[in-house]
């Protein structure tokens, strides 16, 4: 019985008057379904157009082509081939081809989403490649190629896709001339590089016989016997195609083969190997030498991935024998990059840019560059921030709390900013170290200053200064100012001249207490000597008896005298 549906799936009419029906079914291939039905006064046969669908042996098929005719008994006839549904995958295409690895179950994923299409099981499981570069490549296409690739086998159920690995079982079926073998094809190929057996085998069903009911079975992808002893035929091979009647299966045809190769229908044929000029595309492959292999079609990049030597993408010359690594990744974790590298951060292990003592190197000790251990570098920087360099140039601010030892050569090193006081400087401009109290209060040591331009140190408070300095000659050590000079100790003050001790007048020596020059104090004592002078004095004079100091002589000389 034949059911046509509509594009909803809702029952238009049932078809009972039809012949030549046949389903054929190929692993991997085609799925297609054929009748010729009565054209009636029912009207039944006005819903056998296109956008329609028949339903037969709980499939669907999608009706793709019906032609009207009248035979030659005047009976007007309607044939109708139909497709499994699972063709209108042809119609979801990707744009930029579909070149992407993983599990067979997760790549049809990926081709189903928004078909309509649900996946049932997945009896595969090993990873793959599919490289369809080419544009717009329908799912269907991509279908056949993971089923191929991965070595399973497509069962199709309504809108449920199945891949088995394989299909059928070993019932112990024959297919034995004079029982059910009617005619067969014997096809040997060896164009392939290995020799492929083929049968197309005209067979006789058994199964609608009592006698035969569950004994005498078989499907698409059972393993059978064939047995002809006139060619010379006793093989075990499996159906690899199956065309049977629905309405009732006697006469049938089945290929027999022991490989699947090649076995696709034709548009999916047409779709893969359409090329669009100019385009690149990459070939991918996978072998037990290189592994994972993509190659640019014009030849002039790849990609290599395997477990022995780790990850390459090189650079080719269009020959295909040449290639150069720009980024290698070995299988121990080292990676090697002929061009820039450009990340957000790194983390971990060592980085060294350039080779032995004249390159950079950075890891948990710090960073250092000019020899290869870390103690020994000239310059080194350690995770506390303590740095280390033999030579340094600076054209910005350096903020330090100490610095310690070594030569310090600059144009300004100050303990604040200008403006703030107190402050401490040694300017290279003007070759001076000065202490600020404020703007116009301080000490400067000027290597160029008063008098002669010779070193001195200077004291200024606002508009009064004072200069100490080494001038030599007659001057000494000179002391000069714009105002007083002021001595005070708590102890004594002496002055040491082991020459002389000059001062520019007696007259400006004075007494801080009443302000008398030591000249009129000398003035007044010359005065007081002078009358002493002329006054008349008188007084005795006694002296004792003396020898001389010899024991011999006789003193003498002793007694009292009278003196004015």
């Amino acid at each position: 019985m034949i059911t046509v549906l509509g594009p909803d799936h809702e029952a238009l009419a049932i078809i009972d008057r039809y012949t030549n029906d046949t389903i054929q079914e190929t692993i991997n291939g085609e799925y297609k379904l054929a009748f010729t039905a009565l054209i009636e006064d029912d009207g039944k046969s006005e819903y056998l157009v296109e956008d329609n669908l028949i339903e037969v042996e709980d499939q669907l098929f999608n009706i793709v082509h019906h032609r009207r005719t009248r035979a030659n008994d005047g009976s007007l006839i309607v044939a109708v081939d139909g497709e499994q549904v699972a063709y209108d995958l042809l119609r979801f295409e990707w744009e930029d081809g579909f070149v992407h690895a993983g599990t067979p179950a997760d790549l049809l994923a990926m081709i189903l989403e928004g078909t309509g299409f649900s996946i049932g099981s997945v009896e595969v499981s090993e990873y793959i490649s599919v490289d369809l570069a080419e544009e717009n490549v329908n799912a269907r296409t991509i279908m056949m190629e993971i089923a191929a690739l991965s070595g399973g086998e497509l069962f199709f159920d309504r809108y449920t896709i199945s891949l088995l690995a394989p299909r059928g079982q070993l019932r112990g079926v024959q297919f034995l001339l004079g029982k059910n073998l009617k005619g067969i094809i014997k096809d040997v190929d060896t164009r392939s590089g290995e020799i492929i057996t083929a049968y197309e085998v005209d067979v006789q069903e058994l199964r609608e016989l009592p006698e035969f009911a569950g004994w005498e079975e078989f499907d698409l992808g059972d393993s059978v016997f064939i047995v002809d002893p006139e060619l010379g035929i006793d093989e075990e091979q499996r159906i690899i195609s199956y065309t049977y009647s629905p309405r009732r299966r006697i006469n049938s045809k089945v290929v027999i083969s022991n490989a699947i190769t090649g076995i696709t229908d034709a548009v999916v044929s047409l779709k893969k190997t359409t090329i669009v000029k100019d385009k690149v595309y990459n070939g991918t492959r996978i072998g037990p030498e290189v592994g994972f292999e993509a190659i640019r079609s014009d030849k002039m990049a790849r990609a290599v991935m395997n477990a022995t030597e780790g990850i390459k993408l090189q650079k080719g010359n269009g020959s295909g024998s040449s290639w150069t690594d720009v980024i290698y990744l070995d299988t121990e974790g080292n990676g090697i990059f002929s061009g820039r590298v450009i990340a957000a951060s790194f983390e971990g292990g060592t980085i060294m840019i350039g080779s032995g003592n004249n390159a950079f190197r950075a890891s948990d000790w710090g960073i250092w560059l000019g020899n290869a251990a870390f103690a020994d570098a000239p310059f080194s920087v350690n995770p506390a921030g303590h740095m280390k360099a033999v030579d340094a140039e600076f054209s910005g601010k350096i903020t330090a709390s100490d610095i310690d030892g070594g030569v310090i050569t600059g144009a300004l090193i100050r303990t604040g900013l200008f403006g703030v006081y107190p402050r401490a400087e040694m300017s290279d401009s003007d070759k001076t170290f000065s202490v600020w109290a404020s703007v116009t209060n301080g000490i400067q040591m000027q290597s160029s200053g008063y008098p002669n331009s010779i070193a001195t140190l200077r004291f200024t408070n606002d508009n009064e200064y004072a200069n100490a300095s080494l001038p030599g000659g007659e001057a000494g050590f000179y002391l000069h100012g714009s105002g007083n000079l002021t001595m005070e100790f708590l102890g004594d003050i002496k002055l040491r001249g082991y020459n002389s001790t000059s001062v520019l007048s007696w007259a400006n020596l004075r007494s801080e207490l009443d302000g008398r020059s030591l000249q009129a104090e000398l003035d007044e004592i010359r005065s007081a000597i002078a009358d002493k002078a002329n006054l008349s004095h008188s007084h005795s004079l006694t002296l004792p008896n003396h020898n001389h100091g010899s024991a011999t002589l006789v003193p003498s000389g002793g007694g009292t005298y009278g003196v004015s």
